[in-house]
């Protein structure tokens, strides 16, 4: 009776600290202004543009929320708004001079990207979803 009981205080105090510290390998809230979730985002953001059909090339807006996940290396999980610019695709132009589209051509999206980041530091965009904003 008695390890029974004692059982069931071990396995209550496992869960009450599994509960107020997050399951291990749980994605945990990250800081959107860290050096690690900006090259994420920018990773996310350079393979989008090369995948979509959109004629214009999108821009990161702002990093809305982030979260990253210790796996065989990390998972970053990464919110974002982003803006088609007036810059073309294929136009060898850097991202950074080109300016969001103003007017008619002005469209916005709420991206979620999941970049993961192997053990040798090569990243990989493992899935992608967006909606208008």
């Amino acid at each position: 009776m008695a390890s029974s009981l004692h059982l069931v205080l071990a396995l209550s105090s496992l869960l009450v600290t599994l509960v107020s510290t997050g399951m291990p390998g749980a994605p945990v809230p990250a800081d959107p202004a860290s050096r690690d979730i900006q090259k994420a985002a920018n990773f996310a953001l350079e393979r989008f543009n090369r995948m979509s059909n959109d004629a214009h090339i999108y821009r990161k807006i702002k990093v809305l929320s982030a979260k990253s996940q210790v796996v065989a290396g990390m998972n970053y999980i990464i919110q974002m708004k982003i803006g088609a610019t007036n810059c073309r695709k294929n136009s060898n132009v850097n991202l950074q001079s080109c300016q969001l589209a103003q007017g008619a051509n002005s469209k916005t999206k709420i991206c979620t990207f999941e970049v993961y980041v192997s053990l040798k530091n090569v990243m990989s965009l493992s899935k992608t979803t967006c909606r208008a904003a």
